[in-house]
């Protein structure tokens, strides 16, 4: 009884009918018999057979218990059949909960093999009379019409259900049912119904949904397949669709298979999608482990090592094992360097970390070894969007970063070199970038790093040489060969300066420019230097002309008048002539002063002299003359040091200086005064003063006052002489002038 087969086949088995045992404990029933009785198997196996059948629901009338005791009392006693006729109130449907009707109960004993009782079976048949029956048989037919109407809902479900569906029958396999989704996948319009499999879709034949249709026909067995392939033609075109297929078997109301359900689902999108995963996946774990860079995984807070290629595994020096540890855990070597705080750092905030020429020890082979490597730290995410790991991405550069450390080295003493140098110096890409400044460039600028970023040089080039400057720049750049040109750069204090251009390409051995390398040399003094030059040669072409002009004019005259000695105008071209000689030996001193005092071969012979005396007995001709007084003030018995005819010479020029630069003063004063272990000799006039701009310039060769536009006399060289000679005596020299009021040129001599 307990084996599937029996099993199945009294459950479904049309008789009403229970089994007990000899205690009359309730062992099964048939489902029809559950059916009258409205209980379930499961809840009344076990039980006593009058429990269940005096439950309030399905109570029994007055004294059928009686009857029924007596029945399975007589079956005991004497091993036969007994039967006997009740009310039993049956549950018939919802709506009629309750139903009195009258059954047979036939007990009959089932022996064992010594004739003992071992099975007591219950059958009820239905004996309700003729009206009884009519009035159940109008009550069924209700009920076989809404199971009509059940059954139609059924199948407009099926009809519209979002799964495709269709029945086929018999071995030809004969639509006789499909729904519209289902004639939608197979593509051959709606009217399919009645044709066979093969007559709507002959290119399944060599395909496996025939084999699986008649093996499900022929077994009973459902058959299932899950993204399995379908190669479909659609508008002569063959195109292949995955589905999720059941075939199951369709039961006549005898139970007989006469045919096959078919429910699909069309899963080609997500098969599709996957097979890209899956594509991309392998193409992602071909990239990894085929890589030559060094690619590892590491998951969670743990820093679990998930994945490691090849490469980082020999970088490691460890082998595949290590794959599922943590990282400082199969690393040791790592702690304590930072690693750690990386990884946390990009794990908790997501924010990638880049490393370039980093340096990193390794053991291998039981030897720590320190290498470089350039890598990033990337977060990973999982689908929700949420952190899950760290990817480690890398390269060795070892023997780059101890190239670039040597190219480094190199760089930073070229830059030490560069800003040793007295010159701007500077060095600029082929692209025209200007990639680094000396010191000198911040010193002369006064221009920081920042602010030379963002304002550039074109800032300090004057806007007057600004554009021939950039068009010179260009020039050089074109040619590859060098050249230079000069601008005005604006100093720190905004005054602008000469410089010398400079730039100088760097090449490599064929010959291509790599690096163009700029100097700006200052060459204010050698253009003042210049232009004093070129102004002096002017001078002296002038004061030397004056003067040799004279005495040609003299001479002539002289020529003209030599026969007549008595002529009243030959002692003043005599005179004549005198002047304009002694005008060009003063020059011509002059020139060899200065001369002599720029090879430094200036000589002087020292000897105690009192100047109050020595200026006295100078400027003869200005005392002769009685246009203009000079007047000596202060200690006149000071005593020094000194060559008299050189300090003479120094106190005639800045007299003569007084004279020329102040002629509507006819006073000029000379005070000697002690300032410490010196003597100090001011020479005063009241002129207009020395615009202080002139002030500095003084004492430099050619150099002339010129504050009202009006032209003096000289070559510019007294004050530069006299210099010369103040400096020959461990002396100072120097001026004190104001505009309106005058000035005052001084110099000191050590005391005697």
């Amino acid at each position: 009884m307990e084996t599937p087969d029996y099993k199945a086949l009294f459950d479904n088995s049309p008789v009403l009918l229970l089994i007990v045992d000899k205690e009359l404990t309730i062992l099964s029933a048939t489902d029809a018999y559950l059916r009258v009785v409205n209980k379930l198997n499961a809840i009344i196996a076990g039980k006593n057979i009058f429990e269940v059948l005096t439950n309030a629901a399905n109570e029994p009338v007055a004294g059928s218990i009686g009857d029924m005791q007596s029945s399975l009392k007589r079956v005991v006693q004497f091993k036969t059949t007994d039967t006997i006729s009740i009310p039993i109130y049956t549950k018939v449907t919802p709506e009629i909960a309750i139903n009195l009707k009258q059954f047979r109960l036939t007990h009959s004993p089932v022996l064992d093999k010594l004739g003992n009782i071992k099975y007591i079976t219950q059958r009820l048949e239905d004996v309700t009379e003729i009206e009884t029956l009519k009035g159940l048989l109008e009550r069924k037919t209700k009920s076989l019409e809404q199971i009509a109407a059940s059954e139609k809902r059924y199948y407009m479900m099926l009809m519209k259900s979002p799964f495709a569906f269709c029945i086929m029958k018999g071995g030809d396999m004969v639509i006789t049912l499909a729904n519209d989704l289902m004639k939608d996948f197979w593509g051959k319009g709606r009217d399919v119904e009645g044709k066979t499999l093969l007559q709507v879709l002959p290119e399944v034949k060599d395909q496996p949904f025939p084999e699986m249709i008649l093996s499900v026909l022929k077994t009973g067995t459902p058959v299932y397949a899950n993204e399995i392939i379908a190669h479909l033609r659609y508008d002569d075109k063959m195109a292949d669709r995955y589905f999720n297929i059941g075939y199951q078997p369709f039961h006549e109301e005898d139970g007989t298979i006469s045919g096959v359900t078919t429910i699909a689902y069309d899963v080609t999108e997500q098969v599709t999608s996957r097979k890209k995963i899956e594509e991309s996946e392998h193409r992602y774990q071909e990239m990894i482990f085929s890589s030559p860079s060094l690619i590892a995984i590491l998951k969670g807070e743990e820093m679990i090592i998930e994945v490691a290629n090849d490469a980082i595994l020999e970088t490691w020096g460890k082998g595949k094992n290590v794959i599922g540890k943590p990282l400082l855990t199969a690393l040791p070597e790592l702690v304590g360097h930072g690693f750690d705080d990386l990884f946390n750092g990009v794990y908790t905030t997501g924010q990638p970390h880049y490393a370039y020429e980093m340096p990193v020890y390794f053991v291998r082979n039981g030897q720590m070894e320190l290498s470089y490597y350039t890598f990033i730290y990337q977060a990973q995410r999982d689908t929700g969007g949420n952190i899950s790991g760290v990817a480690v991405i890398g390269r060795e550069v070892t023997p780059e970063a101890l190239l670039n450390q040597k190219i480094k080295e190199s760089e930073e003493l070229f830059r030490k070199l560069l800003d040793t140098m007295p010159q701007i110096a500077w060095t600029n890409t082929t692209d025209g970038e200007i990639t680094f400044y000396n010191q000198r460039w911040y010193d002369y600028t006064g221009l920081d790093h920042k602010q030379t970023n963002l304002l550039g040089c074109k800032t300090v080039i004057n806007p007057d040489d600004l554009p021939i400057a950039l068009n010179e720049y260009r020039s050089i750049r074109e040619t590859s060969d060098g050249g230079e040109f000069q601008i005005r750069g604006k100093s720190a204090d905004g005054s602008y300066r000469w410089h010398l251009i400079r730039l100088t390409p760097i090449k490599n051995d064929t010959g291509e420019v790599q690096l163009w390398i700029g100097t700006a040399t200052d060459i204010q003094e050698l253009k003042l230097l210049q232009q004093q030059k070129d102004d002096f040669i002017s001078i002296a072409s002038h004061e030397l002309k004056t003067p040799i002009t004279s005495l040609k004019a003299s001479l002539q005259l002289l020529n003209r008048i030599k026969d007549n000695p008595t002529n009243i105008m030959l002692p003043k071209l005599i005179v004549q002539a005198n002047k304009s000689l002694d005008k060009v030996s003063v020059l011509m001193d002059d020139l060899l002063n200065a001369s002599i005092a720029n090879e430094g071969q200036l000589h002087i012979n020292k000897k105690r002299i009192n100047l109050s005396e020595l200026i006295e007995e100078c400027c003869p001709h200005v005392r002769t003359e009685g246009i203009y007084t000079i007047i000596t003030e202060g200690d006149t018995d000071v005593e020094v040091y000194a060559d008299a005819a050189r300090i003479d010479q120094v106190v005639i020029n800045f007299v003569n200086n007084a004279i020329k630069y102040s002629a509507d003063s006819k006073e000029i004063r000379i005070f000697i005064e002690k300032v410490n272990d010196m003597a100090k000799v001011s020479i005063i006039d009241k002129g207009p003063g020395i615009p202080p701009d002139k002030l500095l310039h003084l004492f430099d060769r050619f150099y002339r006052v010129d504050s009202s536009g009006s032209q003096y006399s000289g070559l510019g060289l007294g004050l530069y002489i006299s210099a010369e000679i103040i400096k020959k005596h461990n002396g100072q020299i120097g001026v004190n002038s104001e505009l309106g009021k005058g000035s005052t040129f001084w110099f000191t001599l050590p005391i005697a």
